[in-house]
Order: C-alpha cells, then sequence, then structure tokens
C-alpha cells in the first residue's frame, strides 16, 4: 500500500550530515478532516548539501506552526540519526533559534523571507 510506503520513507534512517542547509517551512494546506474542510500546515525540512543537491527529509502535518512544533521535528530529525547541521536557514518563527539550539547546539539560525517559496 501507499500509505505504508509513505510511513517507512517518513521514518527512514538519515546520514549523520544529512546537509550543510536545512530550510524549514510550512504550506496551508485545506484538507478534509472528519467530513468537515480545514486548514492544516503541511511542514517541509529541505536540507541541501554544498554542492546543491536537495533532500526533502520529511512531511508533517499540524494545526499550527510553531516552534514548539519545530522542535519536535528536529529531535525526530536528530532520532533519525542526523546529528549535524550546520545551518538552519528559516522565516524568523518567534522562538525558533531557541528550539534548534536545544536540540542542535551548534546550529547557526539564519533568518531569511521565504523567497526559495516565492512568497514575500
Amino acid at each position: 500500500m501507499v500509505a505504508d510506503e509513505v510511513v517507512q520513507w517518513q521514518n527512514r534512517p538519515l546520514e549523520s550530515r544529512v546537509s550543510d542547509r536545512l530550510y524549514r517551512r510550512a504550506i496551508w494546506l485545506k484538507i478534509r478532516d472528519g467530513g468537515v474542510v480545514v486548514n492544516k500546515a503541511c511542514h517541509v525540512a529541505v536540507g541541501v548539501d554544498v554542492e546543491g543537491r536537495k533532500q526533502v527529509l520529511g512531511l508533517w502535518l499540524g494545526a499550527t506552526e510553531g516552534a514548539k512544533f519545530w522542535a519536535n521535528v528536529l529531535a525526530e530529525i536528530r532520532n533519525r540519526g542526523a546529528s549535524d547541521i550546520p545551518i538552519l536557514c528559516c522565516d524568523g518563527l518567534t522562538g525558533l533559534p531557541a528550539a534548534v539550539n536545544s536540540i542542535y547546539p551548534q546550529t547557526v539560525v539564519q533568518t531569511w523571507w521565504c523567497t526559495c517559496f516565492g512568497q514575500r
């Protein structure tokens, strides 16, 4: 089944250094949930290596986009084997730098304004 393959992909082990930069973003979608259409955030984590190769590390659905949610996502990424993320690029989400550094203390958090996603 496709659902089983998605779960297997989402939980696949990662290399210790999956990327030199990690971009995180939430894309808001309308999703049918229990017969009702609701807005949910599809959280995306994309790693980019020094050669510019991109790898989607995972997709997570959530009701909100917050630093605590991303701390859980980063803990999952770490638990899947990624022990080092040198730079995390983000859009200025309040509390995110502290959340990132609680999981990856050496990571530099760089603010950007969503240009790679065609916004702002």
